[in-house]
């Protein structure tokens, strides 16, 4: 009976450790991905209110009073350079903190636990300017909240010390008192029963841990190849399946369906709860809408129990379309299209269409500074 006991302490130390170590990572990088997104969408706006104040007289106080307002109003932006067709015009930093150093005349940022390394980049539209960019950097970590992850693990990995303490204290006194109660040639007879750990996928698509590393990937293959690529984000509303099957059984056969209708099975990955993502190389924009569209229908009519509105499955899209841009971005424009569909009940589909005679013009102009 005390070998059981101390049996299961020991488990339950073991099981605090791993939860402590396990769920504290998560929940930071969550954390830290989620800042991420914050960030990306924060940035856009600011570039938006920087393109609209240059109407007020670019590099006039105006000008600058608004963007450093913006920088001011937002969660996750430390600091920003502005510049023009004379080179960088304009830094302003959140904190004075020392993010933005200079090498001469130019204007770096500054490499800082915390700090995003690669700096969020965009275009200002005014009109009349040409070469006007605003660059920035951001905050990945939610200090408050990184604290609290910090101490919650810390008390789980205090109290699996103190129950082995426990299992220690009583394991040595068993041990005075009545002697070892399995001997050695015993103990090497039984066999282990230790079980494997079930997978932690809950369909057989990819982890969406993977999405972002293999998005980048295939963009760059494309790109070399002057192939177009499509994203598409699905998303399963609250209300679909509801009273017939529980959420593990209704992503199941929705992820299943996804996989045996698209050709690349490897580039199907889980999303959040309730969706999933799929890249589409060498698809265009028209073609993968078409796709969607099938897809959409195929699920709503297959399964009328399960998804009995057309709003039951959303869709958000965006293409490359000639450009040379970044997993990051691709990802941010599937996402609005896909924010926009919850906006407009009657169009499940959405797709979001970029002006690649623009983008390749910025590209160029970019490139020869």
């Amino acid at each position: 009976m005390r070998i059981k006991v101390t049996s299961i302490i020991a488990v339950i130390s073991i099981v605090l450790y791993a939860a402590a170590i396990g769920t504290g990572g998560i929940r930071i990088l969550k954390g830290i991905n989620e800042r991420r997104s914050i960030a990306q969408r924060e940035f856009y706006d600011l570039a938006d209110i920087a393109s609209s104040a240059g109407v007020l007289g670019f590099m006039e106080e105006p000008f600058k009073d608004a963007v450093r307002d913006a920088v001011m109003g937002s969660k996750t932006i430390q600091g920003i350079i502005v510049t023009g067709p004379f080179g960088a015009e304009f830094t302003f930093e959140r904190e004075n903190n020392g993010i933005i150093g200079w090498e001469g005349e130019t204007p770096r940022f500054q490499r800082r636990f915390g700090i995003s390394r690669d700096p969020l980049f965009s275009p200002l539209r005014v009109d009349g300017l040409r070469n006007a960019t605003i660059t920035a950097v951001s905050n990945d970590i939610d200090y408050p909240a990184f604290s609290l992850v910090l101490k919650q693990s810390l008390l789980m990995v205090l109290a699996a010390i103190l129950l082995s303490a426990v299992a220690l204290l009583i394991s040595s006194l068993t041990n005075k008192k009545a002697g070892p109660l399995v001997s050695d040639k015993m103990q090497k007879t039984y066999p282990s029963t230790e079980k494997k750990r079930p997978p932690l996928s809950r369909s057989n698509a990819a982890e969406e841990s993977h999405t972002r590393e293999k998005l980048a990937s295939k963009l760059r293959s494309c790109s070399a190849a002057e192939q177009d690529l499509t994203l598409i984000l699905m998303e399963l509303s609250l209300t679909a399946g509801f009273g017939v099957d529980d959420d593990s059984v209704i992503y199941r056969r929705f992820t299943d369906q996804a996989l045996n209708f698209f050709t690349h099975q490897d580039l199907i990955f889980e999303r959040g709860e309730r969706g999933i993502t799929v890249i589409l190389p060498d698809s265009s924009l028209d073609e993968s809408f078409a796709k969607a569209k099938q897809f959409h229908n195929q699920l709503l009519t297959g399964f009328p129990e399960i998804f009995p509105h057309k709003g039951d499955l959303r869709i958000g899209i965006s293409a490359r379309s000639g450009r040379l841009l970044e997993a990051d971005r691709l990802l941010l424009e599937a996402s609005k299209a896909l924010e926009k569909t919850r906006l407009e009940s009657e169009s499940p589909i959405i797709a979001f269409k970029s002006d690649p005679e623009k983008y390749q013009a910025f590209i160029k102009n970019h490139g020869k500074k």
